[in-house]
């Protein structure tokens, strides 16, 4: 998940915060291509409002928690996708 697909070398994590759909990662060991899946970006979109009215209502948190709680879980779901070539 954090090695380039090509040659095996690690990927920091400041490299894939700069992930966007149209935007592709070079790997700094080969200088090929990756770039993310687009489910993942766009799912961050559906995830965060079901995940923070489901803290809301059912394990009734208040909103500033749980929309923090849900903004921490979108960052590590878009940090944590894969990649793949370009």
């Amino acid at each position: 998940m954090f090695n380039c697909l090509h040659c095996g070398a690690t990927i920091s994590i400041k490299e894939k915060f700069n992930f966007r759909p149209d935007k592709q990662l070079t790997c700094a060991n080969c200088s090929k291509k990756l770039k993310p899946f687009k489910l993942y970006y766009y799912a961050i979109f559906f995830v965060a409002p079901f995940a923070t009215l489901f803290m809301n209502l059912y394990l009734e948190f208040n909103a500033l928690i749980s929309g923090g709680i849900a903004f921490a879980f979108c960052m590590l779901l878009f940090v944590c996708q894969p990649t793949q070539k370009a």
